[in-house]
């Protein structure tokens, strides 16, 4: 545990300096960093644990070394080409900086904590309902949403930098064209995210459950339910992210709040009463719903942040 935690700086500068990169129009180069901080780790993991026997330290050492990769590269790059448009400098302190970055990146802060107290709650939900099978189903089931919501999120993070940017040039011709595209693009990811679910649902949850018929069967209905809400996670997650990128961390906060907490609460507290353990698949599929009427609501209340015809 310690040696994780001493290693989270080098996290969270490796999560700066790939957006940086992206920010410079070095993308491909920051992709390559963290997936080769990602091989490192896998090595090393190999090496420390199965060749030196180092046990649950070689694994923390192995992650901090691969965290500390692409974090250092970056260091090194950021202060030597300086010619870029990014480069570090000496620091300088300022409060108001800070605090408004740590206003505008609650929604993200509202994710992780909300993740934790809602995966409590379905647990306790489906303990009752389905038992432990139930509970080992939704695992699963979050999983494999993660394995195809992840796409959503690499986007919003790729083009959040560009976004900031143009943000700051006052560039709403730009602004404009990146949303219609992002709508787009998400729009036929969403698509085809749900469709792969359907077709390769079946081989995704078998990875999972291997051995457990039952436990299969109950996670790959569930996940089927589920999969209706890919297209409408793809939208919400980008109202959150795209209003992060405006510095509008408030609007983000509130879309991610009703998202994960109210959207998820209410449902999963009402739905499986009536329909039972489908009422527990089919309120992550209300949540999305609700929330994507919110996402509308506030797109078109600011849509004059960066349309250029309001």
């Amino acid at each position: 545990m310690i040696q994780v935690l001493i290693t989270l700086p080098f996290a969270v500068f490796g999560m700066v300096f790939q957006l940086s990169f992206i920010t410079v129009g070095k993308a491909g180069f920051g992709a390559a960093l963290s997936v080769m901080g990602g091989v490192l780790n896998i090595v090393l993991d190999w090496l420390f644990i199965a060749i030196f026997h180092w046990g649950l330290a070689g694994a923390a050492i192995a992650t901090g070394i691969g965290y500390a990769f692409p974090s250092i590269t970056g260091i090194l790059w950021f202060s030597f080409n300086r010619k870029q448009i990014l480069h570090i400098v000496r620091p300088k302190w300022r409060m108001r900086t800070i605090v408004n970055s740590c206003i505008n990146g609650a929604s993200e802060m509202v994710n992780v904590l909300a993740f934790s107290v809602i995966a409590i709650l379905f647990n306790r939900i489906l303990m009752k309902i389905g038992g432990s099978d139930g509970v080992a189903s939704l695992t699963i089931i979050l999983y494999a949403q993660e394995l195809f919501g992840g796409l959503f999120r690499g986007y919003i993070n790729g083009i959040s930098s560009v976004v900031s940017y143009n943000l700051g040039r006052g560039d709403k011709e730009r602004l404009s064209k990146l949303f219609c595209i992002s709508i787009w693009t998400l729009g036929i990811a969403g698509i085809v995210v749900t469709v792969l679910s359907y077709l390769a649902g079946g081989a995704v949850v078998d990875f999972f459950a291997k051995n457990n018929a039952q436990v299969e069967t109950i996670a790959l209905y569930g996940f089927r339910i589920v999969a209706t809400s890919f297209l409408m996670m793809a939208c919400n997650v980008f109202a959150s992210g795209w209003f992060t990128a405006l510095n509008d961390g408030k609007t983000s906060a509130i879309l991610s709040f009703c998202r994960t907490v109210i959207f998820m609460i209410v449902p999963v507290l009402v739905l499986p009463g009536i329909f039972g353990m489908d009422g527990v698949w089919m309120s992550i599929t209300a949540g999305e719903v609700l929330s994507i009427l919110m996402s509308i609501f506030y797109f078109r209340k600011y849509r004059n942040m960066w349309s250029v015809k309001v």
